[in-house]
């Protein structure tokens, strides 16, 4: 074939010929490229080695739709220096429901995973993250934890700490201009089940005309410096047994949980409520006038 030795997946002895790892199922293994959970930082970036493997996927999407991490012991991780960018692939790590088991530290000043806009399904599985650094860091960042502009699915994916960006960021417009890489996407339908952001800017932050639709599934949103939840979608998003905690933490003498925006009634009058239902129940309702649709969000609750 005309693919190059990589001591990965294709090999080649002494007289020139080459050989193929062959596979049993969609899954590419991260340990065939030689990586593993370690529990020191070094001067290696772990990034190096997942992008070259996520390279091997898109070449070879015919065979492979996933990237397979290994579960993590006690204290030990991935670390991550600089973006590893997902674009049509699946990340899945170790764990169960509520219990990912496959860990990656991340420098402080860098966005972990970006998703940018595509058409390829992205999905994120069994996986925690947390950016090391003081806690709190920055009130205003760009270093986000996962940095979301296209349909995605996950599913067990929690953010640990990230003092200086969001945990998960979602920004998407597909009207806006294609080179805006920070709004420019389609994002509707994405899921998130089971997923849970702490000690970060904002919990989840979902901006955007292309931002609709989106079913959040049993996650929470705890002890983070602004919003445990921050949504400015156009249309409207669904939060099914959603917790939260202690939001606010950045904020004087305020505690806020989510902020959901809908035209006309997004004054800042109405910021410590949130949302008893969907997005799209209590479109053009205020709290005001319809407060069986709303709870008062004074306590973080």
């Amino acid at each position: 074939g005309v693919d190059k030795p990589d001591d990965a997946m294709v090999f080649q002895d002494a007289k020139g010929r080459k050989w193929r790892r062959e596979a049993t199922d969609n899954k590419l293994l991260i340990r065939w490229y030689g990586l593993r959970p370690r529990n020191n930082y070094g001067d290696k970036d772990d990034a190096i080695v997942i992008r070259k493997a996520i390279d091997y996927i898109k070449s070879h999407r015919d065979q492979y739709n996933t990237l397979k991490f290994d579960l993590c012991q006690f204290n030990e991780w991935y670390f991550i220096a600089s973006t590893v960018y997902l674009d049509g692939i699946i990340l899945e790590g170790e764990g169960v429901n509520k219990r990912p088991k496959t860990l990656f530290q991340v420098a402080w000043d860098v966005t972990a995973f970006r998703i940018p806009a595509g058409d390829g399904y992205v999905g994120v599985k069994n996986v925690a993250l947390r950016h090391y650094g003081k806690f709190p860091q920055v009130t205003d960042s760009n270093n986000h934890s996962f940095d979301i502009h296209t349909v995605v699915d996950f599913e067990n994916v929690t953010v640990l700490e990230n003092p200086n960006g969001d945990g998960f960021h979602l920004d998407a417009c597909a009207y806006a201009d294609p080179t805006d890489t920070v709004h420019f996407g389609n994002a509707d339908q994405s899921r998130f089940t089971n997923c849970f952001a702490d000690m970060s800017i904002n919990g989840f932050w979902i901006n955007g005309c292309d931002a609709n639709v989106i079913s959040f599934n049993d996650c929470s949103a705890s002890s983070n410096l602004r919003w445990g939840v921050y949504d400015n979608g156009l249309l409207g998003n669904k939060y099914f047994n959603l917790h939260l905690a202690n939001n606010g933490k950045g904020i004087t003498d305020m505690n806020v949980g989510v902020r959901v925006k809908h035209p006309p009634f997004s004054d800042t009058s109405y910021f410590t409520y949130f949302l008893r239902g969907t997005v799209d129940k209590v479109k053009g309702k205020n709290p005001v006038d319809y407060p069986d649709l709303w709870y008062q969000n004074s306590t973080g609750l």
